[in-house]
C-alpha cells in the first residue's frame, strides 16, 4: 500500500472519530511511516492515504538480529 499524494487535503478533526482507522492500530510499513505528513490541526496525528493515523503496527521482515549482554 503506498502513500497517494492526492489526499493532500486534511478533513476536520471533529471527523476523525468516524473513520475506523483512527482508532485501531494501523499495520504500516517503515517506509510508509517515515512518508506520513503530521497533521496541521493536532500534533502527534498523521496522515495516510487521507485516514487520521494516531497508533501504528510494525510490519515487516526482520533481516539481522543482534544480541548484547545485559
Amino acid at each position: 500500500m503506498e502513500a497517494d499524494p492526492t489526499h493532500s487535503e486534511e478533513m476536520p478533526s471533529l471527523l476523525w472519530g468516524l473513520d475506523p482507522v483512527f482508532s485501531a492500530f494501523a499495520r504500516l510499513y517503515i517506509k510508509d511511516i517515515h512518508g506520513m505528513k503530521e497533521s496541521k490541526q493536532v500534533s502527534g496525528i498523521f496522515f495516510y492515504n487521507g485516514h487520521p493515523i494516531r497508533q501504528v503496527d510494525v510490519v515487516g521482515t526482520v533481516v539481522l538480529t543482534k544480541e548484547r549482554d545485559a
